[in-house]
């Protein structure tokens, strides 16, 4: 009974731990709405305030342009009453049997007459254009703001005793694969060595779709579930989107003059995109290259973590080192082979990175057939 007591109070207190975390979380996110609101408020103050500003300008246009009607109306309005008094005095002395009265209104006609030859030009205002602005998400986002979730990752060690392999193939092609691309947890996008096109296969190795291009694919990136995002072999300056919907290649960005080599995407939709120079190149949703993070050495292949990049480095095309930088290209840390027992891995020859959702990297070793 003591037993069984010690435990309904060990429970009672983690359910206390809970209710606390909760009415915590609860109170951040409360927190984080009244935020949002307020922002939002002020945002569309600030919208509020730019299209006042507009239309007092459009009304300040208005009244000068009634001013400017009445001035032109009361001038001609004017000039209409004289000559219509012009008009009934000339019509008087018509009717009229004096000759002298004649004579007086031809020279007066002759000498006020003049006066009314001036060609009139009226200039009339054109009226004001609205030129529509276009909506740029991206820098409304960084306007407005964005949650930051911190990363909470349950620490867990994976040795090649926990790593069981689920299935082995070799492509049809039978030559060294570029780049693998996951679409889902059975199926994955293949870049062959030489291979214009892409292949589709399945965990079994079965060959699902196929799609025949003009060029040779390097990298691939998958954009939701409708797009792959790609380099070429022989580098270009170009980062490629396939649409597959409709199996069309356009250019997605150009980010001359440095030649795009490897991709990868964080979770905000941001492009990373290395070079054949030190540069990363970030673009952002709309392809635009928002920044360059310069790298201390050749950054080859890269792989996005919530922490920062990660960028392989090295001589030439054999990577060795391993270095996670931030968006300012500042090194956080690096690896040059250092283990967890104490041993160091020499002549290295590391391949394309990967990062699973616990930000845990995985780096393979071809020259010593390891990961």
């Amino acid at each position: 009974m003591t037993t069984i007591s010690q435990k309904i109070e060990l429970f009672k207190t983690k359910m206390l731990e809970v209710e606390s975390a909760n009415k915590a979380s609860v109170k951040d996110i409360d927190a984080c709405r009244k935020e949002v609101n307020s922002q939002r408020t002020k945002l569309i103050a600030e919208v509020n305030y730019v299209a006042d500003l507009v239309l007092g300008e459009l009304s300040a246009l208005e009244k000068e342009a009634s001013e400017t009607y009445q001035t032109n109306c009361q001038q001609y309005q004017t000039k209409v009453r004289e000559l219509t008094r012009l008009h009934e005095q000339t019509e008087v002395a018509i009717t009229s049997t004096s000759v002298g009265s004649m004579l007086e209104t031809d020279w007066s006609l002759s000498t006020s007459l003049p006066g009314y030859d001036v060609e009139v030009k009226t200039v009339t205002q054109k009226p004001p254009r609205f030129v529509t602005g276009n909506i740029n998400r991206d820098l409304l986002k960084k306007v407005f703001g964005e949650l930051h979730h911190e990363n909470q990752y349950e620490k867990k060690n994976i040795s090649s005793k926990h790593v069981k392999q689920i299935s082995k193939f070799t492509v049809t092609q039978k030559s060294q694969i570029y780049s693998i691309c996951p679409v889902d947890q059975s199926h994955a996008w293949l870049s062959i060595f030489k291979h214009k096109g892409l292949v589709l296969v399945s965990k079994e190795g079965v060959v699902t779709d196929t799609v025949v291009l003009d060029l040779v694919p390097l990298s691939l990136a998958m954009v939701g579930t409708t797009d792959i995002l790609m380099t070429s072999y022989p580098t270009t300056t170009f980062v490629y989107k396939l649409s597959l919907h409709n199996k069309q290649v356009t250019i997605y960005a150009d980010i001359s003059p440095h030649n795009a080599r490897y991709i990868s995407i964080n979770q905000t939709g941001d492009v990373y995109v290395s070079t054949v120079k030190w540069d990363i190149v970030v673009l952002n949703q709309s392809s635009r290259i928002v920044t360059k993070v310069s790298c201390t050495e050749k950054g080859m292949y890269i792989a996005c973590m919530s922490a920062g990049i990660d960028a392989s480095t090295g001589k030439e095309y054999i990577a060795s080192d391993v270095s996670i930088i931030d968006e300012s290209g500042t090194t956080l840390q690096t690896w040059s082979g250092e283990l967890d027992n104490g041993q160091t891995a020499t002549d290295k020859h590391l391949c394309k990175m990967s990062c699973d959702r616990y930000d845990r990297l995985f780096v393979p070793d071809l020259r010593n057939h390891q990961d």
